[in-house]
């Protein structure tokens, strides 16, 4: 970490602009520099729910890349990865000697002025990081945060408190998890993701592990998975969760409902605390877990006050985000991008006895190849599913990457639902509208902007109802179950 990095991000004046600052790890960021007296000017491809919320917290964004939009009081400058060398505001800043900083070692730099309790891990991170910053707040610990998804409950993609603590998501993506000093360190589950970035299993879990050495506090590992488990033990000090005997926060019942769910678990000291939660899923039980065992290693021991976080808990945005529509159907928005995810979020929906029908965006090419063969039997349970073509985050193509190769996968996979390739979200709006039936849940999955697609989806199906029911029809939808454009 920089010594000019460090002061940059510790000043309380100045200035700082944000290129790609829509993205929820770059919008956080820009909120808390905002928030800390700093001038900050951001620019993004199109306007967004975090865009707006990013104005109304003070930040100056603009839409569209231009030279013309780095302004002139700018001193440095913050990147998303998704941004080219090639953007204009980057050359600008170049040519005019600017220091241009990545978001994640900005972010991990910034984090040392707290006492920071960060959550790495494949999967459930933003879950996870969002839960244990909701049992910290609700106890009265008062944490900043900076999450990777919109967190109404706590009004958005990071706050800032006025306790010392501050829960991060620390993002592995791009190795810059190697780059953070927390207090706590919660592992999720290790799994091999991210190959645009890491050789190989042995490059990703060194990450790991030199976080995990540099954690003074706690790690918190998932006790049920042996990798994660390893990495951990690495540490001189320790906490576990899962469903395993020794657990220190321990699953010991869980009653699954649709969107919901009762859980048990025993606390390090052994104390039992029981929660209905407003969230589904065995997975979200583990999350659930993690986050208590990172709140309880940043010292809440109080088992109301953890009964009370659990219960009054919501998911964030695009986390099995669920709306009705017209004909009595219901749409599911979830974030899910990698095989194991989008297995658990079918196993959720499948809790509601419906048909299941799914449209997907692969994200980034480099991941769909790696996680090819994957994918398909990660769908099974699906009624029907769609693919629409991958969301590149600025990777070029390469062989085996695109939809058309997974879809190729999808017919050569006995386990795999039924498949059907379109040539853009449009042409699987059409043909989902013309085939949902009375009662179906539809998943719209991915990481891209698939999640466009929900918005219209629901118009259109409410539309098609209204139009019915002025005729003065009644009865299921028509369809053959399995649509086409």
């Amino acid at each position: 970490m920089s010594d000019p990095l460090a002061a940059l991000v510790r000043a309380r004046s100045g200035a700082v602009h944000f290129v790609g600052v829509g993205g929820v790890g770059m919008a956080g960021l820009a909120y808390q520099f905002a928030r800390q007296g700093l001038a900050v000017t951001g620019s993004d491809a199109a306007e967004s729910r975090i865009t707006a919320w990013l104005r109304q917290a003070g930040c100056q964004v603009v839409v569209g890349h231009r030279a013309d939009h780095l302004p002139e009081a700018a001193r440095w400058v913050v990147r998303t990865p998704a941004v080219a060398e090639s953007n204009p505001e980057i050359g600008a800043a170049r040519q005019r000697g600017l220091p241009v900083f990545a978001r994640g070692d900005v972010l991990a730099a910034w984090a040392t002025g707290f006492r920071t309790l960060a959550v790495a891990g494949a999967h459930g991170k933003t879950t996870t990081s969002s839960w244990a910053a909701w049992l910290l707040h609700r106890a009265g610990k008062d944490p900043s945060f900076c999450v990777g998804g919109e967190f109404d409950l706590l009004g958005g993609v990071a706050g800032r408190g006025a306790g010392d603590w501050l829960v991060v998501e620390a993002d592995e993506s791009d190795g810059t998890l190697a780059r953070y000093a927390p207090e706590v360190l919660v592992l999720t589950r290790v799994d091999l993701d991210h190959l645009e970035h890491f050789r190989g299993w042995e490059d990703l879990t060194a990450c790991y592990a030199r976080a995990v050495g540099r954690t003074s506090g706690a790690v918190v590992a998932h006790h049920d998975d042996p990798a994660t488990r390893a990495i951990a033990d690495q540490a001189e000090r320790r906490l576990t969760f899962g469903r395993g005997e020794g657990a220190s926060v321990r699953i010991r019942s869980e009653a699954h409902r649709f969107g919901a769910m009762d859980l048990e678990l025993t606390l390090p000291d052994g104390t039992p605390v029981h929660a209905g939660l407003n969230v589904g899923g065995p997975h979200n039980a583990d999350n659930a877990a993690a986050a208590v065992a990172g709140a309880w290693a940043a010292g809440l021991h109080a088992p109301s006050a953890i009964a009370d976080g659990l219960a009054s808990f919501r998911l964030p945005r695009r986390r099995f985000d669920l709306r009705s529509a017209g004909d009595d159907v219901l749409i599911v928005s979830d974030y899910a991008h990698h095989p194991e995810e989008i297995r658990a979020l079918i196993r959720q929906a499948a809790a509601s006895g419906r048909r299941l029908l799914g449209v997907f965006q692969p994200h980034r090419y480099s991941r769909t190849a790696a996680l090819a063969e994957a994918f398909p039997p990660s769908f099974r349970g699906l009624d029907w599913l769609g693919l629409v073509p991958v969301y590149a985050a600025s990777e070029a193509p390469r062989p085996g990457g695109t939809s058309a190769d997974l879809a190729a996968r999808f017919r050569d996979c006995a386990e795999a639902p039924p498949c059907q390739l379109f040539g853009s979200p449009d042409e699987a709006l059409r043909a989902m509208l013309s085939t949902i039936r009375s009662g179906d849940l539809v998943l719209v999955i991915g990481a891209g902007d698939v999640e466009t697609m929900v918005p219209r989806l629901a118009h259109g199906l409410d539309d098609q109802a209204a139009g019915r029911s002025s005729e003065g029809r009644s009865g299921s939808r028509p369809g053959s179950g399995t649509p086409t454009p």
